[in-house]
């Protein structure tokens, strides 16, 4: 991965200023500053990573020892950068559970993300539930923070930063994460029964008693190599949107539910929602592609091309996903292309 002209912002230096400060802080929140300028000025210390509750040091990055470290069995895609996670659970507190398909997570639950390119921090996302109103917008706060040159400090960013550090990675604004996270009635995407089995975290958490409804076996996505790999990407990284739940006009289903792992493959919303199905949502769609998957033939498959499509500056109007993509995933296109070529063969 080619990286642009190394970007050298200046160390984050605090001032007692507080006319500065609320100025320089407006043009980081709002983006009329360049990430130099911006991180020059003094944060309140409810603004900065440190003060999250992520670290019990934050100068050695030491994670606190109830921050559970854990990764999906099927990652989304974020263009290459490399990313760890932690999950917080208040003590006392347990995940409801009741249903396996979408968790419901204690006001006090904390889940951060960290992104990093050849070996350099670049931001780092928290998702936290702060109240249980039954609103989602009271209930969730989102929040990314942008780390300074000198690895210290990360410091909350509300519009975005483009080309962090000097790599090609952009941090996008921090309203459009509800976009995604709203179709998870649980607000937190990527821990839940499917995506926790095969790496063997769920009976951890089982273990653990942190569970509400602990699960008496795992729950392996349906179909052979070829199918559950397809399935597991597809339910990753559209699975939030294309959902009863999610935000997507169309009535495409590619969240796979755990009620589906052990029937016909055939009989799954994910299978019978694309194989053969028209296209029904897609504005200036090119007449050459009228199904979603079109078996045996990937290059014909709008689900397939669509992923293909990215745009120089701003999302192309036909890529998928819509959003915080720049780059398309040549393994995940690999793995769909590996399932719609198999369809032929059947």
């Amino acid at each position: 991965m080619n990286m642009k002209a190394r970007f050298k912002p200046a160390s984050i230096r605090r001032r007692s200023n507080s006319v500065g400060r609320s100025a320089s802080m407006n043009a980081l929140c709002w983006g009329t500053l360049s990430l130099s300028a911006a991180c020059s000025a003094t944060h309140t210390s409810d603004l900065s990573l440190s003060a999250q509750g992520l670290y019990r040091d934050s100068i050695t990055r030491q994670p606190v020892a109830e921050a559970i470290e854990y990764e999906p069995d099927y990652p989304l895609w974020s263009d290459g950068v490399q990313k760890r996670r932690w999950l917080i659970i208040p003590d006392g507190a347990v995940i409801d559970t009741t249903d396996m398909d979408h968790w419901v997570f204690p006001v006090g639950t904390r889940v951060f993300k960290e992104f990093s390119q050849y070996g350099t921090l670049l931001e780092t996302r928290l998702v936290e539930r702060i109240a249980d109103t039954g609103r989602f917008e009271d209930d969730y706060k989102f929040a990314t923070y942008v780390w300074d040159e000198a690895q210290i400090e990360a410091h909350e960013v509300t519009t975005g930063v483009q080309n962090v550090l000097g790599t090609d990675h952009n941090v996008p604004l921090q309203k459009l994460c509800r976009d995604c996270h709203r179709g998870e009635p649980g607000a937190v995407l990527g821990v839940s029964a499917l995506q926790l089995s095969r790496s063997g975290l769920l009976q951890t958490l089982a273990d653990r008693s942190l569970l509400s409804m602990a699960p008496e076996r795992s729950f392996l996505m349906p179909g052979d190599e070829i199918v559950s790999e397809a399935a597991g990407y597809l339910h990753a990284n559209c699975g939030h949107c294309h959902s009863d739940t999610g935000q997507s006009q169309s009535d495409m289903r590619l969240h796979v539910s755990v009620a589906e792992v052990d029937g016909p493959v055939e009989d799954s919303a994910w299978y019978r929602t694309t194989l053969g199905q028209r296209i029904t949502e897609w504005k200036d769609r090119p007449q050459s592609f009228e199904y979603r998957v079109v078996p045996g033939d990937p290059e014909h498959s709008g689900i397939y091309h669509r992923m293909t499509v990215r745009g120089d500056e701003e999302p192309a109007p036909d890529q998928m996903p819509p959003l915080a993509s720049e780059k398309v995933h040549p393994a995940g296109l690999a793995v769909v292309k590996a399932w719609i070529a198999a369809l032929g063969r059947e």
